[in-house]
């Protein structure tokens, strides 16, 4: 199921941007780092390039995306946002692919202010819109929250899950941290979600926020893992712990894990 976000950036983002706020610029000058790049140029965080698109797929599936490569790849150009296909896809142990997508964007980082990475079924609605315009530099993390439809539970893609179809990492000392930790959450060499890295991103998010985790024995089968029919459950979970928490403010925006903030983008909101 292709996600929203490309569509919600032509519904929501047509007037003018979110403003900033006034303390934002305050919160960003504390965090700025220099960046070695590798051909020996040294550079302050504003003089990096705004954005990278990432894409990852491995080399012998590209033919089948002809057509949504050709798509991106005209909308980047227009816009002038480099795009870039990572074809590595293959890790040294039993982790899932998808866990490749994790070091692609923590490769590109150092190199722009942020990294956008998207699967290749999410598709440009808008081409007189930026994707720029999504960037808001009060925050470090910006997720896409796929709105639940009305599916049973046994469907996977009926769960009100945060979606790693879609999302942006800011480089910064939060958003660094928050993607090592996504990434080594994976660590142990197997899967513990039958869903892989958005699983896990929920778990990361629990886990950033000093909260207990979800993974009780009543999501999990004999092996320990989360099966589609349970994950549902696990997420109501999530969502609970979450709203305890923050009440209202859960969505779209709650800090996590020493001052790590993250917004989220809700489809309709």
């Amino acid at each position: 199921m292709a996600s929203n976000i490309m569509a919600l950036a032509a519904r929501q983002i047509g007037s003018a941007e979110q403003p900033v706020a006034e303390d934002a610029h305050q919160d960003h000058q504390s965090e700025k780092a220099v960046h070695q790049l590798e051909n020996g140029i040294v550079r302050s965080w504003e003089e990096l390039p705004r954005l990278a698109w990432v894409v990852s797929q491995s080399p012998e599936e590209l033919g089948n995306w002809f057509v949504a490569l050709k798509a991106l790849n005209c909308y980047c150009a227009l816009l002038g946002i480099p795009l870039y296909i990572e074809t590595e896809t293959v890790l040294k142990d039993d982790r899932s692919w998808f866990y490749r997508r994790l070091s692609n964007v923590q490769k590109y980082l150092p190199h722009f202010q942020w990294v956008l990475h998207t699967d290749l079924d999410v598709l440009v609605a808008n081409y007189s819109v930026s994707v720029t315009n999504f960037l808001d530099d009060r925050f470090d993390v910006i997720l896409n929250d796929q709105v639940a439809p009305n599916l049973p539970p046994m469907y996977l893609h009926g769960t009100p899950e945060l979606h790693s179809s879609a999302f942006f990492v800011k480089n910064s000392e939060n958003g660094l941290k928050f993607m090592q930790h996504w990434l080594g959450s994976s660590d142990n060499g197997r899967s513990v979600f039958s869903n892989t890295d958005n699983g896990q991103l929920h778990e990361s998010i629990l886990h950033l926020m000093s909260l207990e985790s979800c993974l009780g024995s009543n999501v999990t089968n004999d092996a320990g893992v989360v099966i589609p029919r349970e994950y549902r459950s696990y997420l109501y979970c999530f969502r609970n712990k979450l709203e305890r928490v923050k009440s209202e403010d859960c969505w779209p925006k709650f800090t996590a894990w020493e001052g790590a903030r993250i917004l989220v983008v809700t489809e309709g909101s």
